[in-house]
């Protein structure tokens, strides 16, 4: 299954970048362990948001909003479609995803989500950033979010609603994450909704964003 769990692989991260900055030493005249401790500790006494922002409702740790996105019809299992003329055929591809996307299927449905895996980051700036663009069926859209409602934030991208998931200030690689509403459900029509994962920046994500909308 596409999906990525933001949290284990974002305390991977985190934990793989605190080592390098220890092994770097210190900035500012404060040991890198205790701006580490000290920016933990701030973070994890702030009360965590759940509830609806606009277009988007934020779950908290635990709940599998992939599952409200991107499951199929009768919880049949999702096929990988390869880089190849189907895929570069279908609504959800983008040019931007280069040779590193690939797309997930269901069975009566075709191809309900194209995205870069993840693992080895956006192929083009090669920074580990996941990127997607699904179909959604209705709104609001489930996010799974662990973040202080200061770190989250509406705005828009390229005039579509977005909430942005910021990084926690000065924290050392910390990920922002971001989700795009770029077309709305409507009728039997379906809506689409870009998600960037684990950018090293609000700014990279998005621009990772803008590069695979239309």
């Amino acid at each position: 299954m596409p999906l990525w769990k933001p949290v284990a692989i974002l305390v991977s991260v985190v934990a793989l970048g605190a080592s390098a900055w220890f092994a770097l030493g210190a900035e500012g005249g404060e040991p890198i362990s205790n701006l580490i401790h000290r920016k933990m500790g701030e973070e994890a006494a702030k009360t965590r948001f759940t509830g609806r922002m606009g277009e988007f409702l934020v779950l908290p740790l635990g709940e599998d909003a992939g599952a409200n996105v991107f499951g199929c019809a009768g919880n049949q299992p999702m096929t990988q479609v390869l880089p190849g003329d189907e895929l570069a055929g279908a609504e959800l591809w983008s040019p931007a995803f280069t040779d590193g996307g690939v797309g997930w299927a269901c069975p009566e449905e075709g191809i309900v989500i194209v995205n870069n895996e993840g693992g080895d980051g956006h192929v083009a700036y090669g920074d580990g950033s996941a990127l997607s663009r699904a179909y959604i069926n209705a709104l609001p859209i489930p996010l799974v979010r662990d973040a202080p409602k200061e770190r989250l934030e509406l705005i828009t991208v390229e005039g579509h609603a977005a909430l942005l998931e910021r990084p926690v200030d000065g924290y050392p690689y910390a990920k922002a994450n971001l989700a795009v509403l770029e077309r709305a459900p409507s009728g039997e029509a379906q809506g689409i909704v870009v998600f960037v994962e684990f950018a090293r920046s609000a700014e990279a994500a998005v621009k990772h964003a803008e590069e695979i909308m239309p």
